[in-house]
């Protein structure tokens, strides 16, 4: 096997790099959207919370006022 010249080095460096400039534009804006969906998520979750644990609570005050 042969060694690469300096060139194809360089032009493989080159690709390499244009490369991963691509993936790391993309990571950053799918982050971007998980940290969206995962503020929703928390939102969602604090709401059903508060949901569950106030109906029985208005549920005895309605059987005890009424």
């Amino acid at each position: 096997m042969e060694k690469p010249t300096n060139k194809e080095l360089n032009n493989d460096i080159k690709h390499i790099i244009q490369t991963v400039t691509r993936i790391e534009a993309q990571v950053i804006k799918t982050n971007g959207r998980v940290s969206v969906l995962e503020r929703w998520r928390s939102y969602l979750l604090g709401a059903f919370a508060s949901i569950a644990l106030s109906i029985p609570t208005i549920f005895y005050l309605i059987d005890k006022f009424i």
